[in-house]
C-alpha cells in the first residue's frame, strides 16, 4: 500500500507542476526492463510489467493527442 501512495504522490506532484507524468515513468520502466542501467526494488518492479508499460504508452498517446491536436471548430450558426 505504501508503494501505491508513492505512485499517486508522483502523479500528483508532476501534474500540479505542469509536467508530463507519463513520459518519465515510461522511460524509467523501459530502461529498467531492457537495460541494466536501472534496477528497481519492490514495489517499483511493477513498472517493468508489460501491462504497465502498455498502459503508460496509451496514456502518453492520449495525453499528447489531447494536448497537441486542436479541437474541431464547429459553427453554431
Amino acid at each position: 500500500m505504501e508503494g501505491l501512495a508513492g505512485v499517486f504522490a508522483a502523479f500528483g506532484l508532476s501534474g500540479s507542476a505542469g509536467l508530463n507524468a507519463y513520459l518519465p515513468l515510461l522511460v524509467v520502466a523501459l530502461m529498467a526492463r531492457f537495460t541494466p542501467l536501472i534496477e528497481l526494488r519492490t514495489p517499483w518492479t511493477a513498472l517493468t510489467s508489460g501491462w504497465t508499460i502498455g498502459v503508460l504508452v496509451v496514456l502518453l498517446i492520449v495525453e499528447t493527442v489531447a494536448d497537441k491536436v486542436p479541437p474541431s471548430i464547429t459553427s453554431t450558426t
